[in-house]
Protein backbone atom coordinates (compact mmCIF):
# COMPACT_ATOMS: atom_id res chain seq x y z
CA UNK A 1 0.00 0.00 0.00
CA UNK A 2 1.53 3.16 -0.79
CA UNK A 3 0.61 6.55 0.96
CA UNK A 4 1.74 9.49 -1.86
CA UNK A 5 -0.02 12.57 -1.26
CA UNK A 6 -0.92 11.73 2.31
CA UNK A 7 2.74 11.14 3.46
CA UNK A 8 4.12 13.38 1.47
CA UNK A 9 1.91 16.44 2.91
CA UNK A 10 2.51 15.01 6.62
CA UNK A 11 6.41 15.46 5.94
CA UNK A 12 5.92 19.34 4.21
CA UNK A 13 3.38 19.98 7.11
CA UNK A 14 5.22 19.01 9.69
CA UNK A 15 8.72 20.49 7.83
CA UNK A 16 7.04 24.19 6.89
CA UNK A 17 3.36 24.37 8.59
CA UNK A 18 3.04 25.33 12.01
CA UNK A 19 5.35 24.13 15.05
CA UNK A 20 1.84 22.87 16.90
CA UNK A 21 2.18 20.18 14.30
CA UNK A 22 5.39 18.99 15.91
CA UNK A 23 3.59 18.38 18.94
CA UNK A 24 1.81 15.23 19.47
CA UNK A 25 -1.84 15.38 20.61
CA UNK A 26 -2.84 13.90 24.04
CA UNK A 27 -6.12 12.87 24.16
CA UNK A 28 -5.53 11.14 27.56
CA UNK A 29 -4.45 11.45 31.17
CA UNK A 30 -1.00 10.11 29.70
CA UNK A 31 1.97 10.73 27.56
CA UNK A 32 1.30 7.20 26.02
CA UNK A 33 -2.88 8.49 25.50
CA UNK A 34 -0.90 10.82 22.77
CA UNK A 35 -0.83 10.72 18.97
CA UNK A 36 1.14 12.81 16.28
CA UNK A 37 -0.96 15.62 14.65
CA UNK A 38 -0.41 14.41 11.12
CA UNK A 39 -2.03 11.10 10.38
CA UNK A 40 -2.26 9.25 7.05
CA UNK A 41 -2.37 5.68 8.45
CA UNK A 42 -5.41 3.55 8.15
CA UNK A 43 -7.24 2.93 11.74
CA UNK A 44 -9.29 0.08 10.03
CA UNK A 45 -8.86 -2.73 7.42
CA UNK A 46 -12.29 -1.86 5.25
CA UNK A 47 -11.04 -1.61 2.00
CA UNK A 48 -12.80 1.42 0.70
CA UNK A 49 -11.68 3.67 3.38
CA UNK A 50 -9.85 6.38 2.10
CA UNK A 51 -7.33 6.48 4.48
CA UNK A 52 -6.88 2.02 4.18
CA UNK A 53 -6.74 3.18 0.23
CA UNK A 54 -3.78 5.75 1.18
CA UNK A 55 -6.20 8.67 -0.22
CA UNK A 56 -6.40 10.54 3.07
CA UNK A 57 -4.87 12.76 5.56
CA UNK A 58 -6.18 13.70 8.90
CA UNK A 59 -4.08 16.61 10.73
CA UNK A 60 -5.39 17.26 14.41
CA UNK A 61 -6.16 20.67 15.40
CA UNK A 62 -9.10 21.13 17.34
CA UNK A 63 -12.49 23.45 16.66
CA UNK A 64 -12.55 24.01 20.28
CA UNK A 65 -8.95 25.39 21.00
CA UNK A 66 -8.89 29.23 19.90
CA UNK A 67 -5.20 28.82 19.20
CA UNK A 68 -5.40 25.54 17.57
CA UNK A 69 -8.86 26.22 15.27
CA UNK A 70 -6.88 29.75 14.23
CA UNK A 71 -3.76 27.38 12.47
CA UNK A 72 -6.70 25.34 11.47
CA UNK A 73 -8.90 27.65 9.48
CA UNK A 74 -5.48 29.42 8.12
CA UNK A 75 -4.74 25.73 6.51
CA UNK A 76 -8.00 24.99 5.30
CA UNK A 77 -8.30 28.23 3.67
CA UNK A 78 -4.94 27.39 2.15
CA UNK A 79 -6.30 23.99 1.13
CA UNK A 80 -9.01 25.61 -0.28
CA UNK A 81 -6.95 27.47 -2.42
CA UNK A 82 -4.58 24.80 -3.57
CA UNK A 83 -7.46 22.76 -4.11
CA UNK A 84 -7.24 22.37 -7.88
CA UNK A 85 -3.29 21.69 -7.54
CA UNK A 86 -3.43 19.26 -4.86
CA UNK A 87 -6.15 16.91 -6.81
CA UNK A 88 -7.91 16.81 -3.29
CA UNK A 89 -11.42 15.30 -4.01
CA UNK A 90 -12.29 16.67 -0.22
CA UNK A 91 -11.43 19.11 2.91
CA UNK A 92 -13.31 18.39 5.71
CA UNK A 93 -13.09 20.39 9.51
CA UNK A 94 -15.22 21.42 11.84
CA UNK A 95 -18.99 20.73 10.54
CA UNK A 96 -18.62 22.11 6.96
CA UNK A 97 -16.75 19.85 3.81
CA UNK A 98 -15.47 21.43 0.81
CA UNK A 99 -16.15 19.60 -2.69
CA UNK A 100 -13.75 18.98 -5.55
CA UNK A 101 -14.12 22.78 -6.68
CA UNK A 102 -14.05 24.39 -3.50
CA UNK A 103 -18.05 24.83 -2.67
CA UNK A 104 -18.78 24.53 1.25
CA UNK A 105 -21.54 22.49 2.52
CA UNK A 106 -22.69 22.41 6.19
CA UNK A 107 -21.88 18.78 7.76
CA UNK A 108 -23.96 18.56 10.90
CA UNK A 109 -24.82 15.20 12.27
CA UNK A 110 -27.99 13.87 12.52
CA UNK A 111 -29.72 13.16 16.33
CA UNK A 112 -29.73 9.55 15.61
CA UNK A 113 -26.07 9.39 15.77
CA UNK A 114 -23.92 8.41 18.85
CA UNK A 115 -21.61 11.09 20.87
CA UNK A 116 -18.62 9.58 19.24
CA UNK A 117 -20.22 9.12 15.34
CA UNK A 118 -21.43 12.35 15.68
CA UNK A 119 -17.91 13.84 16.79
CA UNK A 120 -16.07 11.88 13.65
CA UNK A 121 -18.61 13.01 11.01
CA UNK A 122 -18.60 16.37 11.63
CA UNK A 123 -14.45 16.80 12.29
CA UNK A 124 -13.97 18.75 15.17
CA UNK A 125 -11.07 17.41 16.30
CA UNK A 126 -9.26 17.27 12.87
CA UNK A 127 -8.93 18.87 9.36
CA UNK A 128 -9.66 15.67 7.05
CA UNK A 129 -8.24 15.98 3.15
CA UNK A 130 -8.37 13.65 0.64
CA UNK A 131 -7.41 12.95 -2.89
CA UNK A 132 -9.33 11.51 -5.71
CA UNK A 133 -8.07 7.71 -6.47
CA UNK A 134 -6.44 8.46 -9.30
CA UNK A 135 -4.26 11.22 -8.52
CA UNK A 136 -3.57 9.45 -4.78
CA UNK A 137 0.63 9.77 -5.87
CA UNK A 138 0.48 12.80 -7.74
CA UNK A 139 2.80 15.11 -5.30
CA UNK A 140 3.62 17.73 -8.36
CA UNK A 141 2.20 20.70 -5.98
CA UNK A 142 5.12 20.29 -3.31
CA UNK A 143 6.99 23.06 -4.23
CA UNK A 144 3.79 25.61 -4.45
CA UNK A 145 2.67 24.17 -0.96
CA UNK A 146 5.96 24.77 0.46
CA UNK A 147 5.69 28.29 -1.11
CA UNK A 148 2.72 28.95 0.71
CA UNK A 149 3.06 27.26 3.96
CA UNK A 150 6.24 29.92 4.26
CA UNK A 151 4.65 32.75 3.07
CA UNK A 152 1.03 32.24 5.33
CA UNK A 153 1.71 35.08 8.55
CA UNK A 154 -1.08 33.03 10.33
CA UNK A 155 0.75 29.59 9.63
CA UNK A 156 4.46 30.92 11.16
CA UNK A 157 3.17 32.78 13.48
Amino acid sequence: MAFGNAKATAAILYDFGPKILKERFQYGQTKADSQSRLDYLPQTTNPTDPHFMGRALDIVLVAWKPNERAYADALVSLFVRMQSEMHLEAIIYNKVEYNAVGSPSPRIASSTMTAKQKYDYEHTSHIHIQWFDHQKDLSDFAESLVYELQNDSVIQA
